[in-house]
C-alpha cells in the first residue's frame, strides 16, 4: 500500500496483486474472505425467483399457469451470460431496456390527462416514445415499444381500475423481452439519473475504500479532496464521512494513521 497521497495507481496484474498482498498482511481482510467476495460476485443471478418476487409476478401473467418459470429459463438460455455492454461476469443484473420508473410516470401522466377513458395503442405508443427521446434513451426497437405500450394499455384500460394503480404502472415494462443482463457498473451508467456514473475508475464504494486502502489520506478534509480529484461526484458529503468510517476502525487497530484537523 502507498505511503503518500501521491502514488501512482497499480497499473501491472503484479501490482494490483501485491496491492491485495499488503491487506492480507496488514489483516484488513483474509485470501478466503477475498476468495468468497469473487466467488459471490461471479455468481450467476437469480433468474425465475428473483424477476418474480420484484414484480408480484406480473412478467408471468404473460404465460400460462405453471409455465412462467420455463419461460424464464428459455430467455436466459438465449442471451449471453455476461454483461451486455462491456462482457464483465462480475455482479450481474436483470435491467430493464424501458425503464420501470418512465413506464409508470408516463401510465400517471396518461390517467391525468384521460382519466378514465380508454385509450388506443397508439396515444400510449406516442407518449413512451416522447418520453423516452426526452431522457436520451434510444437502445430499443420499435418492436419492443410497441410490446410496452400494448401492456401498459392494458393496465390503464382494466375495470375496475387497479388497485394502487399509480405505483403498479410501474409494472407494464415487465417483459421478458424488454430484460437485459448488465454488470453492476453499467446498469447504474445506463441510468438517465446517473449520468456522471462511470467516470471514476470503480464504482463511488469501492474508489472511496480505495482511496483509503492504497492513498491513505490523513485526513477527512484530504480524503474528500482526492475523491474529488478522482471523479467522486457524490454531492453530499455524509458518502465520504461514512466511508471515512473504514479509516476510524483501522486507526483503532493501529494500522492507519490519521492526524487531527485544524
Amino acid at each position: 500500500m502507498s505511503d503518500g497521497d501521491d502514488q501512482e495507481d497499480p497499473e501491472s496484474d503484479s501490482e494490483w496483486a501485491e496491492f491485495l498482498q499488503g491487506l492480507v498482511e496488514k489483516k484488513i481482510i483474509t485470501w478466503i474472505e477475498i476468495v468468497e467476495l469473487v466467488c459471490g460476485a461471479l455468481n450467476f443471478p437469480q433468474a425465475a425467483t428473483s424477476l418474480a418476487s420484484k414484480s408480484g409476478g406480473s412478467y408471468f401473467e404473460e404465460y400460462e399457469k405453471g409455465k412462467a418459470s420455463q419461460a424464464v429459463m428459455s430467455w436466459i438460455n438465449e442471451q449471453k451470460k455476461c454483461c451486455a455492454r462491456c462482457n464483465s461476469l462480475k455482479q450481474l443484473e436483470f435491467d430493464h431496456i424501458i425503464p420501470r420508473n418512465l413506464v409508470q410516470f408516463v401510465g400517471n401522466k396518461l390517467r391525468k390527462q384521460h382519466g378514465k377513458k380508454k385509450l388506443n395503442d397508439k396515444t400510449v405508443k406516442d407518449a413512451l416514445e416522447a418520453e423516452l427521446k426526452k431522457q436520451k434513451i434510444s437502445d430499443y426497437s420499435d418492436d419492443l415499444l410497441n410490446k410496452v405500450a400494448e401492456k401498459l394499455k392494458r393496465f390503464l384500460n382494466r375495470r375496475p381500475v387497479m388497485k394502487n394503480e399509480e405505483k403498479m404502472l410501474q409494472y407494464a415494462a415487465d417483459l421478458l423481452d424488454n430484460l437485459r443482463i448488465l454488470c453492476k457498473r453499467c446498469n447504474a451508467i445506463s441510468r438517465p439519473s446517473h449520468i456522471q456514473a462511470g467516470l471514476s475508475q470503480f464504482p463511488t464504494g469501492a474508489e472511496c475504500a480505495f482511496i483509503l486502502l492504497y492513498h491513505k489520506p490523513k485526513s477527512f478534509k484530504e480524503f474528500v479532496k482526492l475523491g474529488r480529484s478522482r471523479n467522486l461526484t457524490v454531492r453530499s458529503l455524509q458518502r465520504f464521512q461514512e466511508a471515512w468510517f473504514l479509516a476510524k476502525e483501522l486507526e483503532s487497530r493501529g494500522i492507519y494513521v490519521i492526524q487531527e484537523e485544524e
